[in-house]
């Protein structure tokens, strides 16, 4: 979550003054102790498609078309195109293929910067028990004042970066560790590092169980970031935050080369805001502290990056990639990749988007692009000479109803919740309130626009599709430990005539959002005698009153059905309706709702 660390820190910093009043004068930048570099768009959406495609728990689709495969003797990689369901937050960047989407050509290893770069800063230790002592100021002190020199190093770490690698099935992250490396999840590889000055060669060089080496850097294969606008520490250079493939190499020699070129662009990469109450720590009017203020920042981030122009075998086979600009920040998008032989084309993938417009409700800020996103429209394959092609279509869940980069309307973990806030701060209740009068962001989630923007239907070149459902994650709402009432709503009705439809509907009201269970049974009260299953059959419906929106519906259920069903309330301290209908003196339909 965008806010939490800065957030946290600054109440730490409340509850270490209230202790040692003497600290006061020295008015540290606390908030400072803890931040994070992360990498560039691109290079992120890779890794992300890569966790996500091989967590057998997370219940996230494996959403893959495949493009081309370039092969040799030995070696060979394909390319693809790669789609995580995992969820869109507020302040994410597009990558090169469009929202959500990561192309997956070669590989790269990501780091995301926690305090200074483990490789130029010796890890920094706690001069004696963490508390409320004299050496934990003087310990937070030095970290939060440090400030790195590239070059020579000398700034003081106090935890490790995390790296994300993600590469021809292979995907997973590791520390450093010492002079070597702690695998996250051991994958059964090696790695192997050089940070020596300027290598020309590689940086990291991952051989996987198969022999096969993957060298990651080098000359023109680093990417490189460095804020221009700072809400956390200040970098005095570029950092390399991306690691990309480089090349692939066989046992005998062959070789899959992966050339790149040079891209310099900015972009932002997150929202926070800070308040100060001096008033909280007691200590007076001696006190030299910032006075009750509320700041808000925002990270602007330059890049000097690499745009993969090409991946070669020597005299086989050749692919190249085109790109073309885009409204949202400095990047660009893959407008086309073509397939070469040392002679012919031998085909073609074009690439098309739609830039969407967010919604203005929802808008804090309009300038640089931060109210367009790119979403991936389609994908046409075409054949050597243009004459015959197959096409992919894409749509998407009301993207234009998603708010802008860097609005407030933010849930806790920087997820869509459909809230207008003014602040970006949440209620901290009523002890704090008077202190920090301008927190008064709701930062709860809200499932129903936190799907806004994500994958909904892909429409194949054979006519067929794949349509996506979406349903939240379900935490345990206190019902066992009696935190929340259960609830029984029952209901039933009875149709007429030969098979005249009667409806009946009760409302109640729920004030957490949650998952229920309804016990639905149509009967036949003229049992043994036949029905007619085109004529009598019930229904059920769930409306949301607040909202005027339905929530569950289904047209029919036969006579006979009796069955535990599932539906999703998507909103708290809203009134819904649960609607049944039979058609038929001979049918009953009956529901039994249980809810908290």
């Amino acid at each position: 979550m965008k806010y939490g660390i800065k957030f946290t820190a600054i109440i730490y910093v409340a509850m270490f003054l209230i202790s040692q009043s003497g600290f006061c004068q020295s008015n540290i930048t606390f908030d400072k102790l803890v931040d994070f570099l992360p990498p560039a768009p691109n290079a992120a959406a890779i890794t992300k498609y890569g966790d996500a495609s091989v967590n057998k728990n997370s219940g996230t689709p494996n959403i893959s078309i495949p493009l081309f495969t370039i092969k040799g003797t030995k070696l060979s990689t394909g390319l693809s195109l790669g789609y995580s369901s995992n969820g869109i937050k507020v302040d994410e960047i597009a990558s090169r293929v469009g929202m959500g989407w990561a192309i997956n050509a070669g590989g790269v290893i990501t780091r995301s910067m926690r305090g200074q770069a483990d490789e130029m800063n010796a890890r920094h230790y706690p001069y004696t028990t963490i508390g409320f002592n004299w050496g934990t100021h003087n310990y937070m002190k030095r970290i939060a004042e440090s400030q790195a020199n590239w070059g020579n190093g000398g700034g003081y770490d106090a935890e490790p970066d995390l790296f994300n690698f993600s590469f021809d099935g292979y995907s997973g992250s590791f520390v450093f560790n010492g002079a070597g490396f702690a695998q996250v999840n051991k994958s059964g590889i090696k790695i192997e590092k050089d940070f020596t000055s300027n290598p020309s060669v590689w940086n990291f060089k991952i051989t996987t169980p198969d022999g096969n080496i993957y060298f990651f850097g080098g000359a023109l294969a680093v990417e490189k970031t460095k804020r221009t606008n700072s809400c956390g520490k200040s970098y005095n250079d570029y950092i390399p935050t991306a690691w990309y493939l480089k090349e692939i190499q066989h046992l005998n020699g062959e070789k899959i080369i992966f050339n790149y070129t040079a891209h310099t662009y900015s972009y932002d990469n997150g929202v926070s805001q800070t308040m100060y109450d001096p008033g909280l720590s007691g200590l007076g009017s001696g006190c030299t502290c910032t006075p009750i203020s509320t700041s808000t920042c925002v990270n602007i981030t330059n890049t000097v990056g690499v745009l993969l122009s090409s991946i070669e075998i020597t005299g086989k086979a050749i692919i190249n990639f085109e790109y073309i600009g885009r409204t949202d920040c400095g990047d660009k998008l893959i407008s086309k990749i073509t397939y070469k032989d040392p002679v012919n084309t031998i085909s073609s993938f074009d690439f098309d988007y739609n830039t969407v417009t967010s919604s203005a409700t929802y808008n804090n800020e309009y300038y640089l692009g931060r109210d367009k996103t790119p979403f991936l429209a389609s994908v046409t394959e075409n054949s050597s000479d243009n004459s015959l092609y197959k096409k992919h279509y894409f749509s998407y869940i009301d993207p234009s109803s998603r708010p802008s980069r860097l609005s407030f309307s933010q849930d806790h973990w920087g997820y869509f919740n459909g809230k207008v806030n003014s602040s970006f701060t949440p209620d901290l209740g009523i002890y704090y309130h008077a202190g920090f009068p301008n927190a008064t962001a709701n930062r709860e989630p809200d499932f129903a626009y936190s799907k806004k923007g994500l994958l909904q239907k892909i429409v194949y070149p054979t006519g067929g599709t794949t349509t996506l459902f979406y349903e939240p994650n379900i935490v345990d709402n206190g019902a066992t430990t009696g935190y929340s009432t259960l609830h029984k709503l029952s209901c039933d009705v009875t149709g007429t005539g030969g098979w005249a439809q009667v409806t009946k509907s009760k409302v109640f009201h729920t004030e957490i959002n949650q998952q229920v269970q309804i016990q639905l049974q149509v009967r036949n009260n003229f049992a043994p005698q036949q029905h007619d299953p085109g004529h009598h059959f019930g229904s059920l419906l769930i409306r949301d009153l607040t909202s005027n929106t339905i929530v569950f519906t289904q047209t029919s259920y036969v006579v006979g059905f009796n069955e535990t069903i599932t539906a999703f309330l998507p909103s708290a301290n809203h009134y819904y309706q649960i609607e049944l209908t039979a058609n038929g003196a001979q049918v009953t339909t009956l529901a039994t709702l249980n809810y908290y």
